[in-house]
């Protein structure tokens, strides 16, 4: 080859390796910030190589490639679908052109702030009672990077950062609202703190009216009405409030109570009557209050296919959840109130034909007539349902029914309930606090156990059973009493007849004292009955019984009785003393058999048989109705007479003793 061949060939060669090192190798996006979800694509081309390249991707970092590639000519597209938390590093571009390579570095960056703030809180905000509204922003990322505001108008009156890795950012704003707050706004402002995202997706706000709840307040009522009778008179009671004010008619009637007459903003006469003049009141209420005003009358002599559904029909079970549904056709579009027993329920939305209205859980109360009111500014039309909610099967007793016990003793009270498809649950409460006590649920019962009564123990207990919604109480009355033992009767020894006496019976430890009675008993015939009045402690009780003292009176009792509530008696004890009642002998008689003249002593000895009897009546009860006092006489020149032998005083417990002696 010549020298100019030379020459011409390495020219060639150098222009060619002057090419590849030349060649260009670009990344787009520049600064990839892909939404996490969504299909992106990162792309990797090769310009000014004249020869074929090879294009590859690797990561940078332990991770996996987890994206798919696809590589034409000059271009290398990785497709992320869809976008991941593990696409987020740095990534390399690798290209070989000729004998020249080159690679170029990006790093993709995501996030997540898919929704406006989420404003709650502004449903329940009361005029002058402090109040919370909360802010929440959900599925972010990165969190770190966004800013929470709180905005009045364009103040700021709170802000907030969210922290790292947690995903959501939640604020509080705490407040008392004002009057002058009422139909304001509150706006709150999430703003992601991310260059790359356009101004139009960096900022997110969400705005709420101020919506307060106040007492209602009655603007305007004239003092008086003039009309004539018969003529029709239309009452209007004025107000405003938050939430919307019922508003209720009564009438004062002559003996100065009170007659109900209608609900709403407007009573109607049709023709008012003269016994209709009066003053009548309008009152309006709504959970923040309750407001009245009055006016004086003086009687000087009067749209269409409106349909209401109900399901599931109009006979329904306690407990259930009942829908009315109201529809009506005309134009303009109909405003369609659902009313019940005159009070309105449900307003429709002024471009709405229909209206639904649903009772979650119906009660017996609300069986009653409903109207759907439909009208616009050519008429009305009204239709009316029936709903009759009948009683749940649900049936609660408690047993015993009353429940007298012993102070310190303890006792069972037993709840059972029936109609129920399953167990229900049981909560048992007293009447005095209301407080709640735990008993022992099993086989459907429900026991509550009550140890070592005392008096705070006295009272109602109430089970109160609860089976699909629907609650049933069955309540027992528990008495405690205290009457541990027998009276105690001291006994006054020995009485003389006709003599008075002082007995003392005494009672202790008894609970409760006001229905203690007392009786004196002598046989079957009460001799004084005594009751004591109220104590709220253990109390001894005495009655004290002055006596004078019968002849047929062997023995005295005294019987305690401990009433219950309604007068039965609870428990009974008594004790009893035999009277020791001494008197003289009377009618003392004695009798000589057999009978036979005056004998002289020389008469041979005969033997005289003489009973001897006595009034006495220990003399009666002695083992011998009568005694046989044999004596035999002495010569017949003396005379017998009777004495006492043993000189006892006539007051004596036993029969006196008797001997026949010579009478001089």
């Amino acid at each position: 080859m010549s020298v100019g061949g030379i020459f011409l060939l390495t020219a060639l060669l150098l222009m060619s390796l002057c090419c590849v090192q030349c060649f260009h190798v670009e990344v787009f996006p520049r600064r990839p910030l892909f939404k996490l979800g969504q299909r992106q694509q990162l792309v990797c081309q090769v310009q000014d190589c004249p020869t074929t390249p090879s294009l590859s991707w690797s990561v940078l970092g332990d991770r996996p490639l987890a994206a798919s590639v696809s590589t034409n000519r000059t271009w290398s597209v990785m497709t992320f679908d869809p976008v991941r938390m593990e696409h987020e590093g740095a990534l390399l571009c690798r290209v070989g052109c000729g004998g020249g390579n080159k690679q170029i570095k990006t790093s993709v960056q995501v996030y997540s702030f898919p929704s406006a703030p989420l404003i709650r809180g502004q449903d329940h905000l009361s005029l002058g009672a402090e109040s919370i509204l909360t802010c929440q922003v959900l599925d972010l990322y990165p969190s770190e990077l966004l800013t929470l505001n709180w905005l009045r108008g364009e103040a700021v009156l709170q802000s907030i950062m969210g922290a790292p890795g947690s995903g959501s950012v939640r604020s509080e704003y705490r407040f008392t609202p004002l009057e002058l707050d009422s139909g304001g706004n509150l706006s709150c402002r999430a703003t992601m703190d991310l260059q790359e995202l356009p101004a139009e997706d960096r900022t997110k706000v969400t705005t709420v009216a101020l919506d307060l709840h106040y007492a209602p307040v009655v603007k305007t009522l004239s003092d008086s009405e003039s009309v004539m009778a018969g003529s029709p008179l239309t009452l209007t009671c004025v107000v405003e409030g938050n939430p919307e004010p019922s508003v209720t008619w009564s009438f004062g009637s002559a003996d100065g109570g009170a007659e109900w007459r209608g609900e709403g903003r407007q009573l109607v006469l049709p023709a008012v009557r003269p016994s209709e003049a009066g003053r009548y009141h309008c009152e309006a209420q709504n959970s923040e209050g309750t407001r009245t005003a009055g006016v004086e009358v003086t009687v000087h002599a009067p749209p269409t296919n409106t349909s209401l559904s109900v399901s599931p029909g109009e006979e329904v079970l306690e407990g259930q959840q009942v829908t009315l549904t109201c529809h009506s056709d005309g134009y303009p579009p109909t405003m369609l109130v659902l009313r019940r027993k005159g009070v309105e329920l449900q307003r429709s939305d002024p471009a709405s034909s229909s209206l639904s209205f649903s009772l979650s859980s119906a009660q017996l109360q609300d069986s009653a007539h409903y109207q759907c009111d439909a009208s616009n500014q050519h008429g009305s039309q009204l239709v009316t349902r029936s709903v009759t909610v009948s009683a749940h099967p649900l049936q609660v007793e408690v047993s015993p029914a009353v429940s007298a016990a012993e102070r310190g003793s303890g006792l069972v009270l037993t709840c059972g309930a029936s109609g129920c498809v399953h167990p229900p649950t049981f909560t048992w409460k007293t009447d005095l606090h209301r407080i709640v006590l735990r008993g022992t649920d099993q086989d459907g019962l429900s026991l509550l156990h009550l140890r070592d009564l005392d008096l705070q123990d006295e009272g109602g207990y109430s089970c109160e059973a609860e089976c699909d919604s629907v609650f049933r109480t069955s309540t027992v009355q528990v008495q405690v009493y205290s009457f541990p033992s027998d009276p105690v009767l001291e006994s006054p020894g020995p009485v003389l007849l006709g003599q008075e006496v002082v007995l003392h019976c005494n009672v202790s430890s008894v609970l409760w004292a006001n229905r203690m009675r007392l009786l004196w008993l002598s046989g079957n015939t009460t001799l004084m009955s005594e009751s004591f009045g109220f104590s709220g402690s253990l109390q001894n009780v005495s009655s004290v019984l002055q006596l004078q003292v019968q002849e047929d009176q062997q023995a005295l009792t005294c019987r305690a009785e401990l009433l219950l509530e309604d007068g039965g008696v609870w428990r009974s004890r008594r004790t009893g003393v035999p009277l020791q009642v001494h008197y003289p002998p009377r009618r003392t008689s004695l009798s000589v058999s057999p009978a036979s003249p005056p004998s002289s002593c020389k008469t041979p000895p005969t033997t005289s048989v003489m009973p001897l009897t006595s009034t006495d009546p220990n003399w009666s009860s002695s083992p011998s109705r009568s005694r046989l006092l044999r004596e035999t006489p002495q010569s017949s020149s003396c005379r017998l007479r009777w004495s006492r032998r043993d000189k006892m005083s006539p007051f004596a417990a036993r029969p006196s003793a008797f001997r026949c002696q010579p009478w001089s």
